[in-house]
């Protein structure tokens, strides 16, 4: 299998959409990989891309999806 490395220049979902395509009418949040974390403030992060404690690993629930989108 071949690892497509997007620019780090993009934002962590451009690199997704760069990489794996844009899923149509779909949002991240409705998506399996989308997780939410944290103890008194709530993060959301993507597992397909990759976790973090940081903000550079932060997902948001009305992103367009990727093509790894899965219900």
């Amino acid at each position: 299998e071949t690892l497509v490395v997007a620019p780090q220049s993009l934002s962590p979902i451009q690199q997704m959409h760069t990489v794996y395509g844009v899923h149509s009418g779909k949002v991240c949040g409705t998506c399996f990989s989308f997780l939410r974390t944290g103890k008194n403030t709530t993060y959301f992060k993507c597992a397909k891309f990759g976790t973090s404690h940081g903000a550079g690993t932060d997902w948001r629930y009305h992103h367009k999806a990727c093509g790894l989108y899965t219900e």
